[in-house]
């Protein structure tokens, strides 16, 4: 599982062996901290969600036994994924992707 944390909110994907996997979604208040009452479930689009991260304005997520990447839209204000329908599907060079990293600014 991944935790990974914005200016306004904080996301973690959850390993749901059997069915496909979520990443959950919380907004986050004035003082930083997490606000319960603003959960989302996001399906991750595939089956056990390894890794996610932030690049830009999406939640990208990697699903280690679907071997697919998925990136979804992000609200700009509140930080929540705007659609449970991905964005689109990034193809993986490898099987069973685990980690992603934005290499973007790289030499």
């Amino acid at each position: 599982a991944a935790l990974r944390v914005s200016a306004t909110a904080v996301y973690a994907s959850l390993r749901v062996v059997a069915d496909p996997g979520l990443v959950c979604c919380l907004r986050l208040d004035d003082a930083g901290r997490p606000r319960p009452e603003s959960a989302t479930w996001l399906p991750s689009a595939g089956l056990v969600p390894r890794d996610i991260a932030l690049v830009g304005d999406q939640l990208l997520v990697a699903n280690q036994d679907s071997h697919d990447i998925f990136a979804f839209d992000l609200d700009p204000t509140t930080g929540l994924p705007t659609s449970e329908t991905p964005r689109r599907k990034l193809s993986a060079a490898a099987r069973s992707p685990v980690c992603l990293v934005d290499i973007d600014g790289l030499p």
